[in-house]
């Protein structure tokens, strides 16, 4: 069984924060292999929200402790989410496709029981089985 889901990655409470790099960085085209993002936070202060999710509880949990490792080891968006992607493809069987940013719009079809919306911090990360 597969479900629809449409989400937008909503920034209107970081706006001030990030406008201007909004701007300079996308240019109004998308750019997702060198976009970094800010890593001053420590593991505590990067709370994890769970937005919308069709998942079970434990494995809910195994997204946000793939991401929150994730975020530790690397910088850069596109890093983040290819380990989140390779930790699900090992543990949970492929194909999970995980999509990682501060602003992004998405609509998706997953299977059902397999999909996550949540952040870290002011990073989100939506995590999904299709295919």
């Amino acid at each position: 069984m597969l479900a629809y889901f449409n989400t937008c990655h909503d920034t209107k409470s970081f706006r001030e924060n990030y406008t201007l790099f909004r701007n300079d960085a996308f240019s109004g085209r998308f750019d997702f292999i060198n976009k970094t993002i800010g890593m001053s936070m420590t593991t505590t202060e990067r709370k994890a929200v769970i937005k919308n999710a069709d998942m079970a509880e434990d494995m809910q949990q195994d997204a946000v402790d793939s991401a929150t490792k994730a975020m530790e080891k690397f910088n850069i968006e596109k890093d983040i989410a290819a380990f989140v992607k390779k930790e699900f493809d090992k543990k949970f069987n492929p194909t999970w496709h995980c999509i990682v940013g501060r602003n992004f719009g998405s609509y998706v079809t997953h299977e059902t029981k397999h999909f996550i919306y949540f952040y870290l911090g002011q990073v989100a990360i939506l995590l999904f089985k299709s295919g």
